[in-house]
């Protein structure tokens, strides 16, 4: 089921709301042992899964998993046309990836040169 979550006013501001869904879902996991990959299963499994959607007329919106943004046409990958012709694109999933690779990462290095 889809939510409605809010209405932004450009594509960077719908990203951030996206992004901060897919942060929620994380909380303290920066002290979980569970590995990146164990930590992107438990997302893909469990995390909503925010989109950021285009309306051709104007206002950026955002829903549970879905927001969107103005100023140009959804292309059929779902990205949004920039005025220099370039896309934009957010996958929840992509970004949920890189947050669980730095959390292994930084935990790696917290760890490094405490006895095993």
């Amino acid at each position: 089921m889809r939510q409605w979550t809010s209405v932004a006013d450009g594509w960077d501001e719908a990203v951030a709301e996206a992004r901060s869904i897919v942060v929620s879902f994380f909380g303290s996991a920066g002290d979980d042992a569970r590995s990146a990959d164990e930590l992107y299963a438990a997302y893909v499994g469990f995390g909503e899964n925010p989109f950021i959607v285009y309306e051709g007329t104007g206002t950026p919106t955002a829903s549970g998993g879905t927001t969107t943004a103005s100023g140009g046409t959804p292309t059929a990958s779902g990205g949004t046309p920039t005025a220099s012709g370039g896309t934009h694109d957010f996958s929840a999933w992509a970004y949920a990836r890189q947050i669980c690779d730095e959390i292994e990462a930084r935990r790696k290095q917290s760890n490094r040169g405490q006895p095993e």
